[in-house]
């Protein structure tokens, strides 16, 4: 049976070709495949990433058509119909930069994984880009990342 993964990225996308190449040659080939790769943000990385490797990738716009932002419970409708018809079994978040609702987290719970590039719990959640200079401007002895379900909090899942 091969889990079919959807992926979310706001980014670059730099952990994609990790992935795609696990999944290719790798510990997942055979396990795992990606259905699609969906971005909030048109020009992201991670699209083009998803392109050069000839995978489904989707942009979905985060404002209405008269250019006004929708609200974050919209948006996750739209982007969990996508999720749902293509069969995603497992969400997995690249650089993606967007905090879902109540009913997204609670229609995914534990089918939606986020990675943070610093070990959590520890004082260097959210999304701003500089988690790494944080730690190192703390003067962490060590540091690392996290893999973990995302729930309704802000780097908080297990």
């Amino acid at each position: 049976m091969t889990l079919k993964l959807g992926v979310l990225g706001s980014t670059n996308g730099t952990d994609l070709p990790a992935v795609v190449e696990s999944i290719q040659n790798g510990e997942l080939k055979g396990l795992a495949e990606i259905a699609v790769v969906i971005s909030d943000k048109e020009d992201a990385g991670i699209l083009d990433k998803a392109q050069e490797y000839g995978l489904q990738n989707l942009y979905v716009s985060p404002r209405t058509e008269d250019g006004q932002k929708k609200a974050r419970e919209i948006y996750d409708i739209d982007i969990s119909r996508i999720l749902d018809g293509e069969g995603v079994e497992l969400i997995v978040l690249i650089g993606y930069m967007r905090l879902f609702g109540e009913r997204f987290v609670n229609e995914y719970r534990n089918k939606c994984m986020n990675i943070h590039p610093s070990l959590l719990p520890s004082p260097f959640t959210g999304m701003d880009l500089n988690v790494h200079k944080a730690v190192l401007d703390y003067g962490s002895k060590v540091s690392g990342c996290t893999l973990f379900f995302v729930d309704e909090g802000e780097d908080t899942g297990p």
